[in-house]
């Protein structure tokens, strides 16, 4: 009898044992999440949860997502997701293969959507009673409008009370929560809109700083051509408090940044923004350049002050009638070059045979400045007659120019020939450049450099003509 007893006994220990591990080792849930901009479409972007999990096997779909909530922080940009009860703001779809290598997405799939936008809080989208849960290895990606637009929008899977990621196995937030574990960019600037030459918009935020900015593109690009519809961001700070934030000295300023290199890049694409600040600053001042050469939602503007330069207020208008209520300062042809044009020329000759609808008469007040591709030239002396103009040229190109080539009008000039510029505005933590305790960082311009913006004669607005990074008004 106690041999039979112990055999029981072992029988029974073996048997908890076994049915004890599937309590103790339950499958992993994990996931991984990630932003970016849709490339084509202004004001989209797009959110990629991955379930890292294995894949569910037979385990009653613990290791599925069914339920997530995304919530973006509105503190940059004035952001906010859009209504998600209207048609197209926002799509799901179901997707394989890995979040860093090429997705194949051969499904959408149905949910319900809950969202919060408070007026001081973050922005909340929670998606709910997915039609096909997420399995372990699929990717689920959000397409979602947003209200607003600009640099550096910052997203992320909140966190619920007790620390854990809004991520759950059940349809209906509730149940268990998965982990993240991978950071990739959770980080995204949004454009604005898409401009054709001669196209304007208005750029409005939607949080408590709401002002609006117009942003006119050109019908003209500075070298005289014109295609492509880039992608435009504009950073709109201009009823921001001053002295809102100490990493930069971005208060009371607007930035216009478009793409100049890689897809739709526009390296002389030329623009006009006009916003209002309410109790201007002190000092306006404008920049196209960050310190250390960096991104405009990374870098610190290098600001210039107006004052500083008779160069950073724009020459006369062109004089073209246009249907606008202000002065036109747009880049717009004189004429063609008649000849070649070669590095050491002072004279070339300008024919307006051929000129397109939109040209400008020659100027009749001399000096005055024009641009061939990317080179200032300033004109004095122009004999009608047989069309040859007098030039002086601050920076002779290096390359001849072709008969046919454009001649421009610009509003541009050189920056001041008696010494490198001052910047000023703060360099981090409320240390004005210069002050002896500050960074030391090296205003990026150089005496003679062709200014990239300048402020129109009466204040209006900003113009931004061929320039690298951006190009920002403080005002």
């Amino acid at each position: 009898m106690n041999s039979f007893r112990k055999l029981v006994g072992v029988f029974v220990t073996l048997i908890l044992a076994t049915l004890a591990i599937p309590a103790i080792a339950q499958p992993a849930k994990t996931f991984s999440f990630k932003m970016e901009q849709d490339s084509l479409l202004p004001g989209k972007v797009i959110a990629y949860i991955t379930n890292l999990s294995i894949p569910d096997q037979g385990t009653g779909g613990t290791t599925n997502v069914g339920s997530l909530v995304i919530t973006v922080d509105p503190t940059l940009v004035g952001l906010q997701i859009a209504d998600p009860s209207v048609p197209n703001n926002v799509k799901l779809e179901r997707c394989t293969g890995p979040i860093t290598g090429t997705l194949t997405c051969a499904s959408t799939i149905a949910g319900a959507f809950a969202l919060s936008n408070p007026p001081n809080g973050p922005s909340q989208l929670a998606i709910t009673s997915l039609s096909q849960p997420l399995k372990g290895q699929e990717t689920l990606k959000v397409t979602m409008s947003v209200l607003s637009c600009g640099f550096g929008s910052k997203w992320s899977i909140p966190l619920d009370g007790s620390g854990n990621s809004r991520v759950y196995n059940s349809g209906n937030l509730s149940g268990q929560t998965f982990t993240q574990t991978n950071s990739y960019n959770q980080t995204t600037d949004v454009s604005c809109a898409t401009l054709a030459c001669g196209g304007t918009t208005a750029v409005s935020r939607v949080d408590q700083y709401a002002s609006s900015v117009q942003v006119t593109r050109g019908p003209f690009n500075s070298d005289g051509a014109c295609a492509d519809a880039p992608r435009i961001y504009v950073d709109n700070r201009a009823a921001v408090p001053d002295d809102s934030t100490t990493a930069k000295d971005d208060d009371k300023s607007v930035s216009l940044v478009w793409p100049f290199t890689g897809n739709q890049g526009l390296a002389e694409a030329a623009f006009r923004f006009d916003f209002t600040v309410a109790s201007p600053i002190n000092t306006p001042r404008l920049a196209w350049k960050n310190y250390f050469n960096g991104s405009i939602d990374t870098g610190i503007p290098a600001f210039l002050a107006i004052a500083s330069d008779p160069a950073l207020t724009c020459g006369s208008s062109n004089g073209y009638a246009t249907s606008l209520p202000q002065p036109d300062y747009f880049p717009r042809p004189y004429g063609t070059l008649a000849a070649a044009v070669a590095p050491g020329d002072s004279k070339i000759k300008v024919t307006t045979v051929g000129s397109p609808a939109g040209s400008v008469a020659w100027p009749t007040t001399l000096p005055a400045n024009l641009i061939i591709e990317d080179e200032l030239m300033i004109v004095t002396k122009i004999t009608v007659s047989n069309g040859t103009w007098t030039v002086t040229r601050p920076h002779p190109a290096t390359t001849t120019y072709s008969a046919t080539t454009p001649v421009m009008y610009t509003p541009l000039h050189t920056l001041s020939a008696a010494a490198d510029p001052v910047c000023i505005g703060y360099g981090s933590q409320s240390y004005q450049v210069g002050h002896p305790t500050a960074p030391a960082f090296t205003c990026p311009y150089s005496k003679s450099d062709l200014a990239k913006a300048c402020q129109v004669p009466d204040g209006s607005g900003v113009m931004g003509i061929g320039d690298p990074i951006f190009s920002g008004g403080q005002l």
